[in-house]
């Protein structure tokens, strides 16, 4: 257990709270969860339109498999299982982004290797360039085909909305989340280093996973 998944840990004299998300909080979640489900949605409705304009079912078929596979399951092992949210009791994962997904690994208190995060900077790639490739594209076929100015203009929309919350959701997490986040070894990760070493110093397993890795404190 972290302090915090620990209910018990001296939050208020710390020094911590309200400089990192250390803690369980629903304003956080919501603040993740509308964007990043917008973003979803908006990229498995412009796959659906390049299958009725084109008749290519598959990059929305092969999309809706990615985000099956990716978030529940395999961001969970490469990122989620070094977080100290994972550190908590029970099946399903309590944090302010992936909340509610299945615990299927166990907690591994030590940073990242290069591979996972060579694999979750990729999926994280085909999360947000698949939408924004496939509202282009979409554009694309509509001016070739001749489907006259409104649906040409309801495609350009609907892209610059996909660019949008995209891009909002980079500056939510590069702007309030990075730079607050406890996964440390995450290749997005902004959190002061000064702020690192405090929160390891209340985490003893941690801490010593981390020096087992080559970090140091001092």
């Amino acid at each position: 257990m972290t302090c915090t998944t620990d209910p018990a840990a001296p939050c208020g004299t710390c020094g911590l709270a309200g400089r990192l998300l250390c803690k369980w909080d629903a304003r956080a979640l919501r603040a993740f969860l509308v964007p990043a489900i917008s973003l979803c949605l908006l990229g498995l409705g412009a796959m659906a339109l390049t299958g009725l304009l084109s008749g290519a079912w598959w990059p929305l078929a092969a999309y809706g498999a990615f985000m099956v596979f990716f978030f529940p399951v395999f961001e969970i092992r490469i990122l989620c299982s070094h977080c100290p949210f994972y550190a908590g009791e029970g099946f399903m994962l309590r944090c302010p982004a992936n909340h509610g997904a299945p615990r299927l690994w166990r907690y591994r208190p030590g940073p990242m290797r290069v591979w996972e995060k060579a694999a979750l900077l990729a999926g994280f790639a085909v999360f947000g360039g698949a939408p924004l490739a496939t509202g282009t594209y979409n554009i694309i076929i509509t001016a070739g085909a001749g489907y006259g100015a409104i649906t040409l203009a309801a495609m350009s929309g609907l892209a610059a909305a996909t660019l949008f919350v995209g891009f909002s959701l980079y500056v939510l997490l590069r702007g309030h989340v990075c730079p607050r986040c406890v996964n440390f070894s995450c290749p997005l990760n902004l959190t002061p280093e000064t702020l690192k070493r405090e929160y390891l110093r209340l985490n003893p397993e941690m801490q010593a996973a981390w020096e087992r890795a080559g970090y140091r404190l001092d």
